[in-house]
This record gives structure tokens, C-alpha cells and sequence, in this order.
């Protein structure tokens, strides 16, 4: 992988002022890392990672969002593989009972 272009880059940061305080974030902080150094070489002076990123923020309940849906992942996957186990169980029946005919 490599990085755009230094004149691309300029024109992806070009609406954001390299004099103020940013602050960059993304799911874990390792692509926020990346994007630090990128806005650092490109002159920013004020530049800062969120390192909790939005693991972090994410995993706050009662953090301000907008549009806030909550989704179970763990009963999710309960409930998911109850039903795989079911199907299994399932097709092991229909075998069995092909096998005695």
C-alpha cells in the first residue's frame, strides 16, 4: 500500500485549517496514527489522535451520538449459532433417516 500523491493529499485536507487544533480518530487509532503524520508533514501544527477512537467512544453508552442504534452483538451470536446447531442436528436426522430407507 502506499499514500496519495503529496498534491492529493493537500487537496483532501484543503477545507481544514492547519492552524487549529485537529483531532483525528477511526475505529482503534491505527489508521488515525497514519493520518497524524500525513497532516504533520503536510504542515499541520496542532495535531492530535483520539487514541481510544471509536472503540472507545463506541463502547461508552452514554456518550452523546447522534442517530444512536444498539446492537447486541453477543446475544447475536448466541442466538446464531443456536440456530446453527439446530440445523446441524437437523441434517443429521434427514441422513440418518435417507439411511434407512
Amino acid at each position: 500500500m502506499s499514500l496519495k500523491a503529496a498534491g492529493d493529499l493537500k487537496r483532501l485536507y484543503s477545507r481544514l485549517d492547519p492552524s487549529k487544533e485537529t483531532v483525528v480518530y477511526c475505529q482503534s487509532g491505527a489508521r488515525a496514527s497514519e493520518t497524524a503524520g500525513v497532516l504533520q508533514q503536510l504542515g499541520f501544527t496542532n495535531v492530535k489522535v483520539y487514541d481510544s477512537s471509536w472503540l472507545g467512544y463506541g463502547n461508552t453508552l452514554d456518550a452523546p451520538a447522534n442517530n444512536v442504534t444498539f446492537f447486541n452483538v453477543g446475544m447475536f451470536n448466541s442466538r446464531l449459532l443456536a440456530l446453527l446447531d439446530r440445523v446441524n442436528q437437523l441434517e443429521k436426522e434427514l441422513a440418518e433417516a435417507r439411511a434407512q430407507k
